[in-house]
């Protein structure tokens, strides 16, 4: 305070509170814990290293930040609320194309496994292909890193996550992500806006609101639907806002009657109920038990593989033992 006279005690008695942060994968990380039980700063899964090539998308998402997760890590909806954009191919694993992502299967009634993890859990939607479906399965590995992280399965251009940051009770700050790993070439920021339709100062706002609300139908093209687009929103993150949204600023779960497709939901419900109740009796906080898996060794996974393959073992983050089976 260049107005205190020299002799002043303030600075002895008075300390602006400061936090530790760290860059890492175009987002400034922030740890606001007791200051004696800061753990080292770890890399997040979709950065697991200094080069890797990080484009995202940022929007606002009108709703409960939970409510956006249960959609994240659902691989079953994308059969269908992505279906114009994640067109059935004659491929062995997802491709993007400047105009969609192609993807080798037209089951819309996957199969479901899941493996708990010290972070969150990971789990298998696995589905018949369209090419050797009698010898093969068409294997989807969607992870959960708790509590507001989720790595979705990637094609052969870019790995996918998604990533929140709550504002309130119901307003959330919805991340897109691609990346690019050590195998894969990634794609640029603009042409990753562009292709999920949210640029910005064209589909979101200098706040990062975007244009299309609940208000204006999300600009849903009728003639486009009619013409067979399964929704007529443009952009597949457009798509899914209008079932976040949809649902309300809080989802009313006691409505709900969950299916065979829900199991990555209800996981992730327990999940946190557990979370919020070890935290409560003063137990360890999830994700911070030991032994723990480090985030850079995190991945989902997709591709069409013999049936023999334990699906564990594709991808990484699993903590079950690395083993085939028959």
């Amino acid at each position: 305070m260049a107005s205190e006279p020299a002799e002043s005690n303030i600075p002895q008695r008075v300390k602006q509170k400061a936090y530790p942060a760290r860059e890492a994968g175009g987002f400034v990380w922030c740890y606001m814990g007791p200051a004696d039980e800061m753990p080292a700063f770890e890399v997040p899964a979709f950065a697991p290293t200094p080069d890797a090539r990080v484009s995202a998308t940022k929007v606002r998402v009108r709703c409960n930040w939970a409510q956006i997760l249960e959609g994240q890590i659902d691989s079953a909806h994308s059969s269908s609320l992505h279906s114009s954009d994640m067109v059935p191919a004659q491929v062995d694993s997802a491709k993007a194309t400047e105009a969609n992502w192609l993807r080798p299967s037209t089951d819309k009634a996957p199969r479901f496994q899941i493996e708990r993890t010290s972070y969150g859990f990971r789990y298998a939607a696995i589905r018949r292909p369209i090419m050797n479906e009698a010898t093969h399965d068409y294997i989807r590995t969607t992870v959960y890193i708790a509590p507001f992280t989720a790595l979705i399965p990637p094609n052969n251009v870019h790995n996918v996550a998604t990533l929140l940051t709550p504002e309130s009770d119901t307003s959330t700050i919805f991340y897109f992500i691609a990346w690019n790993g050590t195998d894969k070439p990634g794609v640029d920021v603009e042409t990753w806006r562009k292709f999920n339709v949210l640029q910005w100062g064209v589909d979101v706002d200098e706040n990062f609101n975007g244009i299309r609300t609940r208000e204006n139908d999300y600009l849903q093209d009728r003639a486009s639907m009619k013409a067979g687009n399964f929704t007529g929103i443009a952009g597949i993150p457009n798509q899914d806002i209008a079932m976040w949204e949809g649902m309300g600023p809080i989802g009313d779960r006691s409505a709900e009657r969950l299916g065979a497709s829900d199991v990555a939901v209800a996981a992730f419900r327990r999940l946190m109920v557990e979370a919020a109740r070890d935290f409560q009796n003063r137990k360890t906080a999830i994700g911070t038990t030991r032994p723990r898996v480090p985030h850079a060794t995190i991945s989902s996974y997709e591709g069409v593989v013999p049936k023999t393959v334990n699906w564990r073992t594709l991808g990484g983050g699993s903590e079950a033992p690395r083993e085939r089976v028959a």
